[in-house]
């Protein structure tokens, strides 16, 4: 498994070839930016009304306007996936938090 690390004060940027599309290519397709401490956070989505459960939990937690660490794929939409895209989400977000305490 591919991966790459980057460390800027007050950062850390991690990224992993996890084959979230295709297992059999090695290329790096989930990304993980972490900061030290909670931080003002803004961001931009599709305008697209149809859009994935992942999205719409992004514009949600966006309107707080502070996070930690964002967690981003490459290579799969998760589009159209009802309330398992949902559930899947609100799971890598838990174990994400979780790993980062």
């Amino acid at each position: 498994m591919t991966e790459q690390t980057l460390q800027i004060s007050g950062f850390r940027f991690s990224a992993i070839a996890a084959g979230i599309k295709d297992p059999s290519v090695d290329r790096l397709d989930l990304g993980l930016i972490c900061a030290d401490k909670p931080s003002v956070t803004a961001g931009v989505t599709t305008t697209n009304l149809v859009c994935a459960a992942p999205v719409k939990i992004t514009r949600e937690r966006l309107q707080a306007g502070i996070s930690q660490a964002v967690l981003l794929n490459s290579g799969n939409a998760n589009a159209a996936t009802g309330a398992r895209g949902v559930d899947d989400a609100l799971t890598l977000i838990k174990q994400t938090a979780t790993a980062l305490s």
